[in-house]
């Protein structure tokens, strides 16, 4: 994620305070940004010379002050400029340009946005966005996020980094905008598990799903797994299981990661053992709901019958694996994500057991209860301990589920986890987050520069007229 900043260049100019407002739309099928921000400083200044970030391909239109318009120098990531001449401890500053890459088409019919906007460190930046067909999006940490139709805003401080997705077309479920061969309808009645369980509510409108050749997925996704949730809302699906009875329970695995990217921005670090852990509790609800058959956890092999065929179902994770991890006292769950290979089932599997450990402990309504704590935490977390620590008490449960120096309560513990028939619950208290939109403009005002120049000409005119009258009576004859 790009770090952005603004620098404003005039011998250390300070700058006391500033809000800086963005309005973003589509013109010509490029992004037309419009960006005005106020500044002040402790003292007045004639002019004020400015470095404003772009890093991205852009094409300005104007920049104006209070004065009128302003000339500028390009370089590559961004414009330097110098204020018209006004002398003034408050200053209004409007830049208007094009952003050229900002629309990726890498699966057209769906569009993907993305923004890197400048800001003042510290201060307040307000980005509205008004995009036909936008369906989903994402801002950068500190950012509060408002969706409503075509429009988002965020609201925060300083540089923001935001993705947006949007289409015309696609096939429209309430919770899904689909692309590409599936049916997505029984995933559709379903997603609600996702919020009962959860206690959150859907972030926007929908989620955005593109079902890719299953050699495409691997190509352009990644080589292992059956579907991914991407920044901002996207779900990638592979063709086969888009249409297999397991389509529901993938998605709604990949719909918890979309909640869990708005509720986690704060946990910073590289362990996801949470993120999996939910998703796929997620996964198995919905996979028992339906009466469909799974793999054990950290159980043992199933031959179940398909059709005519016999198909084997091997555990989700090895239980003696487990079994040493625990004696040996290791630790690299703490650090663990998918990305490695030789840990990658054995990671999934016991992410899976911590929250499903934690219900046979505390009952489903746990998961809700640590939700409605986690979402309260304001500042981020960099450290994978600290991070899972504050998770296991929001779960009030342990790192190391099922242990036991008896092997035999380790396997029975293992035992009574994969005979769970938990009860789906039905309805629940979503958290509101009583979002509103922030209702704040900054306007060039031509009328006040004219009445400040006016003020500072008297204050001149004045001060020459002492020093005529001073140097008058100096000269003045004596009689």
């Amino acid at each position: 994620m790009k770090i952005l900043s603004m620098i404003i260049l005039l011998f250390f100019i300070p700058i006391a305070t500033s809000t800086t407002i963005y309005n973003i739309t589509l013109k010509d099928q490029k992004i037309f940004v419009n960006v005005t921000f106020d500044l002040t400083s402790e003292q007045k200044y004639d002019i004020w010379r400015i470095s404003w970030e772009i890093p991205q391909q852009y094409e300005i239109i104007s920049i104006k002050d209070e004065k009128g318009d302003i000339s500028y120098t390009k370089y590559p990531t961004y414009i330097y400029f110098e204020t018209n001449r006004l002398y003034s401890n408050k200053r209004v500053i409007n830049i208007q340009y094009f952003l050229k890459d900002a629309i990726s088409n890498e699966y057209d019919p769906l569009k993907k946005v993305q923004l890197y906007l400048s800001g003042f460190e510290d201060d307040k930046t307000i980005i509205n966005v008004n995009l036909p067909g936008l369906i989903s999006g994402d801002a950068s940490y500190g950012f509060t996020e408002y969706f409503a139709g075509d429009f988002a805003q965020f609201v925060g401080k300083g540089a923001a980094d935001i993705i947006l997705f949007y289409s015309f077309s696609g096939r429209e479920y309430e919770n899904y905008l689909l692309f590409g061969p599936a049916d997505l309808s029984v995933a559709d009645n379903l997603f609600s598990l996702v919020t009962n369980i959860t206690g959150l509510e859907k972030p926007y409108k929908r989620f955005p799903v593109v079902v890719l050749d299953d050699d495409n997925f691997k190509q352009k996704v990644q080589p292992w797994g059956t579907a991914s949730h991407t920044r901002g809302g996207l779900i990638l699906i592979k063709n086969s299981i888009a249409n297999s009875p397991y389509n529901v329970s993938t998605l709604l695995h990949e719909t918890t990661h979309g909640i869990n990217a708005k509720i986690l921005k704060w946990n910073q670090v590289n362990s996801t053992w949470f993120e999996e852990g939910t998703a796929s509790f997620i996964e198995f609800l919905s996979n028992q709901h339906l009466g469909l058959e799974q793999s054990e956890l950290f159980g043992q092999e199933k031959t179940i019958k398909q059709d005519k065929e016999r198909i084997i179902l091997k555990s989700k994770g090895d239980r003696n694996e487990l079994w040493i991890y625990y004696k040996e006292g290791k630790d690299f769950m703490y650090y663990w994500n998918p990305s490695e290979n030789d840990k990658r089932d054995f990671g999934y599997a016991f992410s899976e057991l911590v929250i499903r450990y934690s219900v046979k402990k505390n009952g489903i309504d746990k998961i809700k209860d640590a939700y409605k704590k986690l979402s309260q935490i304001e500042k981020p977390i960099k450290d994978p301990i600290e991070s899972t620590n504050i998770i296991l008490s929001a779960l009030d449960t342990n790192f190391m589920p099922c242990y036991s120096v008896d092997r035999n309560k380790f396997d029975e513990c293992l035992n009574e986890i994969n005979q769970q028939k938990l009860i789906l619950p039905k309805s629940t208290d979503v958290q509101k987050t009583n979002k509103q939109i922030v209702n704040e403009t900054i306007e060039i005002q031509q009328e006040h520069i004219i009445e400040e120049e006016k003020n500072n000409t008297n204050f001149i005119f004045q001060i020459i007229q002492k020093i005529k009258s001073i140097l008058e009576s100096f000269f003045k004859p004596r009689n």
